[in-house]
């Protein structure tokens, strides 16, 4: 205990997990364990005061991402000579990342998640690009992304780009950051660039081509 109390960071798992049961555990295991379930339920309560949940923000994260989050979280679990065990708390234990994670099951994952994005029409199979408007009116946002949805469309339709579709107008899933609210279009298409090339995108819309988020 006296050992754990000289790092500041262990001493404040120390100080949380008597705050959450009155008393320490015998284990230091078990003080890992207590102190990182009591920081998950602050961190949940906070954020869901403002409705957004870890799972929910899991959800909505890119292939890439899903990869990242889930290996930096095993990998600092097995740093050390003894290794390390990965506990990952969430409300979809079904879901086949996490089963594929902790089975160690690489190829599992790719069968379901090319599945998934084969049925969805998402990259590899098509592309995305991204028209972001951004606006402390939310109203005024509103309107400008519904303008250039049928814009959009009605290019699309000119030029006879039967694959490509626009999905939206939509705010994104962060709709408000520094009180500035956002709406999006998303062009799934096998080559936007095709449809965007010659269309005037009027300022002040973001484009990202090939986004490594839509959040």
């Amino acid at each position: 205990m006296r050992e754990l109390a000289q790092v500041p960071l262990l001493l404040s798992l120390l100080c949380l997990t008597f705050e959450e049961r009155g008393e320490f555990p015998g284990e230091r295991d078990d003080i890992y364990r207590e102190a990182t379930d009591a920081l998950l339920v602050k961190w949940d309560s906070k954020r869901q005061q403002g409705g957004i949940k870890r799972d929910t923000v899991y959800r909505h994260l890119t292939l890439k991402n899903k990869q990242k989050l889930l290996a930096q979280m095993a990998g600092r679990a097995g740093r050390g000579l003894l290794g390390g065990r990965v506990i990952v708390q969430t409300y979809q234990p079904e879901h086949y990342a996490i089963q594929a994670a902790a089975e160690h099951d690489f190829a599992s994952f790719y069968i379901e998640e090319i599945r998934f994005r084969t049925q969805h029409s998402l990259p590899p199979f098509r592309r995305l690009a991204r028209l972001l408007y951004i606006d402390p009116v939310n109203e005024r946002g509103e309107r400008e992304a519904e303008k250039l949805a049928r814009a959009l469309r009605l290019h699309i339709r000119e030029k006879a780009l039967g694959a490509t579709e626009i999905l939206g107008p939509t705010p994104p899933y962060f709709n408000r950051i520094d009180g500035r609210y956002r709406w999006q279009l998303l062009v799934r298409s096998p080559d936007p660039m095709r449809l965007l090339a010659d269309f005037p995108v009027p300022r002040p819309w973001l484009v990202d081509i090939d986004p490594v988020s839509t959040l």
